[in-house]
């Protein structure tokens, strides 16, 4: 904000906290003011200095931030690393105090959420729209990692109306079904969610992209899948497989993967699991046979995903002891590289798999660890955590009655 080298500004900064002006925070990388001080700081600025060097600093720190975010984010590319991410992206502002792999970048993006977000903000309203929309490109892998966090809505959103004003329609359709997915999965607002697909799906045909018409089917896919109309859902999924299917590069690899799994997941709901096993079979022998141009741990990824659908196939089947094996796969893929709002999902459902084979301490452990994290993360299937713990009680007391009930029957039993 004072356009001073770093040195000198925290060196600045600790003659501050000499001068009892400022206080260190005693566990982020920061510094804060007494509310007392905080309020005197204001009024002088008021005084000092004018609207135009006032909005400058502003500006400069809002730049200085998204730039951040947007390097801190690529750390969850699947590509990180290569040109093809880098692209046209400015890079960090200060290499030196850059945080350094996946683990610290996420530290930085949580801890500094409130920051980068006023930031993004500050971009659109200042009208650098290319910022915005390269921002939000760069976030949309670290998003499916944090998709208990509503404000993805508003950052695809506003990657949108950037990509508008860039007159870049493919980019519009790109954000729009980012958008989708985040109405779908962060906000459950499906019919919010179909809209922002079938706008993503016309932006993308009018610029040709097929690539982006698959992701537009299959987001739209989603929102129907949620609203009930299953066989809308199914329709659309069977249009965005063969999309992807005609494509050749690793993306469109990925993205028929997702294609698959879903409408596997349909059919299923459907009551067809026999066709979603078939079709989860055809995805898993996809992801053994791996991705091109991805490294292992994308490959990871979707086979962890896929278990958990034949997991839950073969449960739809009534096959329970064939079930347990493919969940407790999911959960060991995923402790590799935990993603809880995934990973709770598969231990809710290998704990209704562990009722069923009448396990009922692991599955009541199992089934109380997910409800757990479930309401942590707010998601919607907390409240079907909380009845299938209330089935396997009532199961259980149910069980004891009729133990008793035998024993009193037995001759010398307790009368």
């Amino acid at each position: 904000m004072a356009d001073l080298p770093a040195r000198t500004a925290a060196r600045y900064a600790e003659d501050l906290v000499d001068a009892g002006l400022l206080q260190s925070h005693p566990t982020a990388d920061r510094y804060r003011y007494h509310d007392l001080l905080r309020l005197f700081a204001a009024e002088q600025l008021a005084e000092e200095d004018g609207p135009e060097e006032i909005s400058a600093s502003e500006d400069r720190a809002a730049r200085w931030t998204l730039r951040r975010a947007t390097a801190a984010a690529l750390h969850f590319e699947a590509e990180y690393g290569s040109a093809a991410v880098q692209g046209d992206a400015e890079g960090d502002p200060d290499p030196a105090t850059a945080p350094v792999g996946s683990d610290r970048a996420r530290a930085w993006l949580e801890e500094e959420r409130a920051q980068w977000l006023g930031a993004l903000r500050h971009a659109q309203s200042t009208g650098r729209h290319r910022q915005v929309v390269d921002a939000a490109e760069a976030m949309h892998w670290f998003s499916d990692a944090t998709m208990d966090w509503e404000l993805w809505a508003e950052v695809f959103l506003r990657a949108t109306d950037s990509a508008r004003a860039l007159g870049s329609t493919r980019e519009v359709a790109v954000q729009l079904n980012y958008l989708a997915w985040a109405r779908n999965m962060c906000v459950f607002d499906y019919a919010g969610a179909l809209a922002a697909a079938d706008a993503a799906l016309e932006a993308a045909r009018e610029a040709g992209d097929e690539l982006q018409v698959g992701w537009a089917l299959g987001y739209g896919a989603g929102a129907l899948q949620r609203l009930g109309r299953i066989g809308e859902a199914v329709a659309r999924l069977r249009s965005s497989v063969a999309r992807f299917a005609g494509l050749s590069c690793g993306e469109s690899r990925l993205a028929e993967l997702t294609a698959l799994n879903a409408l596997g997941q349909v059919l299923r709901m459907d009551g067809r699991p026999e066709e979603a096993l078939a079709i989860h079979r055809r995805s898993k022998a996809l992801c053994r046979a791996g991705i091109p141009g991805r490294p292992t741990v994308v490959s990871r990824a979707y086979l962890s995903l896929v278990s958990q659908c034949i997991g839950n196939d073969l449960a739809a089947l009534g096959r329970w002891s064939e079930a347990e094996a493919p969940l407790r796969e999911v959960l060991s893929l995923r402790a590799v590289n935990p993603v809880s709002f995934w990973s709770e999902t598969a231990r809710l459902e290998l704990g209704v798999v562990l009722r069923h084979l009448g396990r009922h301490d692991e599955a009541r452990q199992t089934l109380t660890a997910a409800h757990e994290a479930l309401v942590r993360l707010n998601h919607p299937r907390q409240l079907e955590a909380a009845a299938e713990l209330s089935t396997l009680e009532a199961a259980a007391a149910a069980s004891r009655v009729r133990a008793r009930d035998g024993a009193a029957d037995r001759p010398g039993g307790s009368q």
